[in-house]
């Protein structure tokens, strides 16, 4: 399958803001190492200033980053650490 641009080129927005502040964190890291108590640290020290929007869509390009790897056969979807980030929500409006 031919990839698009979003997903091969290094200069490209999804990358430097997904995929390389992963890379450059866990970069002597085997995927199969990466626990959830690695990727909730990640996620709170990385994204102690995002809103729940960021939040949620870096958690998601991550679970469906592991989910392609998966699909390659060098993880098991079914151990994806992402998915065990807790999904962010906005506060409801109390007024």
């Amino acid at each position: 399958k031919k990839r698009r641009e979003t997903s091969t080129s290094e200069s490209h927005t999804n990358y430097k803001t997904y995929f390389k502040p992963f890379r450059e964190k866990f970069k002597t890291e085997k995927l199969i190492n990466i626990s959830i108590t690695k990727v909730r640290s990640y996620f709170s020290v990385k994204g102690k200033n995002w809103n729940p929007t960021s939040w949620n869509a870096h958690r998601n390009r991550l679970i469906s980053f592991w989910n392609d790897m998966g699909r390659l056969e060098y993880v098991s979807e079914k151990s994806n650490p992402f998915k065990k980030v807790t999904k962010q929500h906005r506060p409801r409006n109390c007024s």
